[in-house]
């Protein structure tokens, strides 16, 4: 799928989000070669180094640029915010399991690793298309230079 140069760093993310997903979803399985805590560990850091920033690009200056231009896509902009804010609940009970020490189950993880996936893809599938459609390039670009600007300062 060929995506605005614009919204590359943004779908850069979800590449990394879906390699991630997909060691939480395949912990406890013969091919992993990570421990469960391990695996959980790894995630938590990479909430913190990408996904947390991740989302706060999306909710600060996507989301607000793309319901300018196209606000009868209210249900897709509530969709992608309640997913975030299940995600980052999911996580945040992880982070405390691991904090507390408590067994990390692998439904847990698994759970996360499919929310993680199946929001990725919604947002490659169906959102980006639209935004894409929507919100004319050059919103796009000054949105890819703030995200840009905040990575590299």
């Amino acid at each position: 799928m060929k995506r605005e140069p614009s919204l590359y760093p943004l779908s850069h993310d979800h590449h990394h989000g879906l390699v991630q997903a997909s060691r939480l979803k395949n912990a406890g399985k013969p091919s992993s070669e990570r421990t469960t805590k391990t695996i959980a560990s790894e995630f938590i850091e990479f909430w913190y180094s990408d996904l947390i920033r991740h989302f706060r690009e999306e909710e600060d200056y996507l989301l607000p640029v793309f319901l300018q231009y196209s606000s009868d896509h209210n249900v897709l902009i509530s969709k992608t915010i309640l997913e975030h804010i299940d995600i980052r609940r999911s996580v945040l009970q992880l982070e405390e399991d691991l904090w507390r020490n408590i067994e990390i189950h692998l439904d847990n993880l698994h759970n996360i690793g499919k929310m993680l996936e199946s929001h990725i893809r919604f947002e490659e599938r169906e959102l980006f298309p639209l935004i894409e459609e929507k919100v004319p390039s050059e919103e796009l670009e000054s949105i890819n230079k703030i995200i840009t600007s905040k990575m590299v300062g």
